[in-house]
């Protein structure tokens, strides 16, 4: 099965750990410490923070103003036919381009909406991909990153023909598996790199190592910080394992503002961290209106049911899977704080809470965590001047990207079949 799926069957442990992509490092945990290790994950903490910390401007005790309210002004879907869409990027002419995970393409579309041209397609050579893992357009120029490949690809956005730049290799040269990369200015690359290591029927996350590399692919900094991977299910299947992403698991969220700052954020907790170019700790931010909701019986007949509906001996499998692991207890209790965490090209970052309509559900490509129903909720964070703001989008769907006074976001119909839509940010408040 693609490793773009999130699942891979009967691998051995070494093997399933190099090949699912963002995989996180399960420890080996009695199932009489998970309850605890659960409430660590969720636990507001300061993690070794100290009075002599360096704040931001706003003040000493990084507490956020509430701003007034902001609306939204549905303007457009955008012309596509998407298999399965992946990252979503907008340069500042209002291009918008759309990883289609399924094809191993990028669609380009101009700022009405209409299709321009395809970037890519699937295959090992010059602008082809294996996989579309991370999608960022800084500094005039479209960076994607091919797990597969261990790869970023460059694409000049400022010539309206996107020629291919260069590809640069991305390697822990003697390190584990790089499993994510994070773009800064001046082409600085943050690599995210975890140990392969499996343990069976685990609910802890797995700690990850930041390096950081030059334009050219080379290390010049090594263990700058550490960041907590995605919560995965293993389950042992005869000699192999069963690898799926957790469900309601927890992810940490990395954005890079224009100064080269990095923000981190894990979904178990209501924290902002953030770092300067070097990984050097700088602050914590809380971050307000954030709940980690207690998942119920409802929540796991939802799952159940959308696992069933394909229908086939393999559904019928992943619903055994997921019944062992609630008997188990190493499902997780509670949901993430956040869906998805994105920051404009203002450095402000746009928060989609779990809110009670958000569901997981399962797809081809794994389980996913949607929000249901007539609307979404958006919180939007201003770090420079310290002040927020809620909104709510007319149509659920799944936060994307946000760019100029423009919200894009991913939505899946009854059949699973998905598009891109694009509202205007009608008032903003302060």
């Amino acid at each position: 099965m693609s490793a773009q799926s999130g699942e891979v069957l009967g691998l051995t442990p070494a093997q399933a750990a190099t090949t699912c992509p963002r995989q996180g490092v399960p420890r080996t945990t009695h199932p009489r410490l998970r309850a605890a290790a659960l409430a660590l994950f969720v636990s507001v903490v300061a993690c070794g923070e100290s009075s002599s910390v360096p704040m931001l401007p706003y003040g000493a005790s990084n507490s956020l103003r509430t701003g007034a309210s902001f609306a939204f002004e549905a303007l457009l879907p955008l012309d596509g036919d998407f298999g399965k869409v992946g990252p979503v990027a907008v340069d500042e002419s209002q291009r918008v381009y759309v990883a289609d995970v399924m094809r191993r393409e990028i669609i380009v579309f101009d700022s009405l909406g209409k299709r321009q041209r395809v970037l890519g397609r699937r295959g090992e050579g010059p602008g082809e991909f294996q996989f579309l893992n991370a999608m960022t357009i800084r500094d005039d120029t479209l960076y994607v990153f091919d797990l597969g490949q261990r790869r970023i690809t460059l694409f000049a956005v400022t010539d309206d023909s996107l020629p291919l730049a260069r590809t640069v290799p991305v390697f822990a040269q003697g390190r584990h598996t790089v499993k994510d990369v994070f773009i800064g200015p001046e082409q600085r690359y943050y690599l995210w790199i975890r140990p392969p290591e499996l343990t069976a029927n685990t609910v802890t996350v797995g700690d990850g190592t930041v390096l950081i590399a030059d334009g050219e692919g080379r290390l010049v900094a090594d263990s700058v910080m550490s960041l907590k991977g995605p919560e995965w299910l293993i389950t042992r299947v005869g000699d192999g394992y069963a690898v799926q992403e957790m469900p309601f698991g927890k992810r940490t969220f990395v954005e890079i503002g224009s100064d080269g700052r990095l923000y981190t954020f894990w979904s178990g907790e209501g924290q902002l961290r953030v770092y300067d170019p070097d990984g050097t700790h700088l602050t914590v931010i809380p971050l307000p209106d954030l709940t980690n909701r207690r998942l119920d019986a409802g929540d796991i007949n939802i799952l159940r049911e959308s696992i069933l509906e394909p229908g086939g001996a393999l559904a019928r499998r992943k619903v055994e899977w997921l019944d062992a692991a609630v008997e188990d207890g190493v499902i997780p209790s509670l949901f993430p704080s956040v869906a998805q965490l994105v920051m404009d090209e203002r450095d402000r970052l746009w928060i989609e809470p779990v809110g009670l309509a958000h569901r997981v559900r399962s797809t081809s490509f794994g389980l996913a965590l949607e929000a249901s129903g007539g609307g979404m909720d958006l919180m939007m964070v201003d770090l420079s001047d310290g002040w927020y703001a809620n909104g709510r989008l007319p149509s659920a769907g799944r936060l994307a990207a946000v760019r100029d006074g423009r919200v894009y976001t991913v939505r899946s119909d009854d059949l699973g079949v998905e598009s891109v839509m694009v509202y205007r940010i009608a008032m903003e408040g302060h």
